[in-house]
């Protein structure tokens, strides 16, 4: 199936899936979650894929979670039932390699955290920004406090300040810091 706003490729056993909007951050709406469920089914399905690698196209960001500028008001987002962000409420028994580069933001973050291992570029800041913006997350505040410890989790879900990789992997959220260029 060809897909418009993520890439998905098996090669060698693993399956590379890449959210594509980086013109907007890859911030996610709900075709592009449509479209990841979907790939998350196939990953499911598929025998000869035995792990995925989940990463962002272009220079800019992993995912800057909801798009807050596109064409579906943000209410209508909200008070919706969305597809699941992450695996579709699917039972997925494989592992799953969040590669994060620059900005890891909202429901970026969510995703990241509800992969198996995360392996940040140090050029990469995560943080939940919706406080800023008077909303909450859905599905970070779950992940977090079991990640790293519960007052440092609710600092970070409820200010809406920002960290780098470096301390990110210092408070536990990443299990391994590389260089932008590997």
């Amino acid at each position: 199936m060809a897909y418009q706003f993520m890439r998905y490729e098996k090669r060698a056993r693993i399956a590379h899936v890449t959210l594509n909007r980086p013109q907007v951050l890859n911030s996610y709406h709900n075709p592009m979650l449509e479209e990841m469920v979907d790939i998350w089914q196939d990953v499911k399905r598929d025998d000869d894929v035995w792990v995925a690698i989940v990463s962002g196209a272009g220079q800019k960001a992993f995912c800057a979670g909801h798009d807050l500028k596109g064409e579906e008001r943000l209410e209508d987002a909200i008070f919706k039932e969305p597809p699941s962000l992450h695996y579709g409420g699917i039972e997925l028994y494989k592992p799953i390699i969040a590669a994060v580069h620059g900005y890891c933001l909202g429901g970026g973050m969510s995703l990241a955290l509800g992969c198996d291992i995360r392996i940040a570029a140090d050029d990469a800041q995560f943080g939940y920004p919706q406080p800023k913006y008077g909303l909450m997350s859905f599905g970070g505040h779950q992940r977090m406090p079991r990640m790293t410890f519960p007052g440092i989790a609710m600092e970070l879900m409820l200010t809406g300040d920002m960290i780098d990789a470096r301390r990110a992997y210092e408070l536990g959220l990443v299990n391994r810091v590389v260089p932008r260029a590997d």
